[in-house]
């Protein structure tokens, strides 16, 4: 995204549109980072409560979740994560 706006990708959830991959992505990793404040991600969160995900929205959300912030590893150890 060439100009990251918040309140821009919080409106566009609010009104019911489908976020892109990227206004996902970088809404997270802004809001990691603490470049942007809990109230804006409380309000991302209050659009998604009452507008939901769509399928691609979750899948995205997901996969972003998952590769952000530190990553443990369990090279040579015998276990098993659920």
């Amino acid at each position: 995204m060439a100009s990251f706006i918040p309140a821009e990708v919080i409106k566009k959830k609010r009104n019911n549109q489908p976020l892109r991959f990227e206004e996902i992505q970088t809404f997270v990793n802004t809001y990691v980072e603490k470049k942007i404040p809990d109230y804006q991600m409380s309000a991302l969160l209050m659009a998604i409560f009452f507008n939901g995900l769509n399928r691609e929205e979750m899948s995205h959300l997901t996969q972003i979740m998952r590769d952000s912030g530190y990553k443990f590893t369990f090279d040579g150890l015998h276990c098993v994560d659920k």
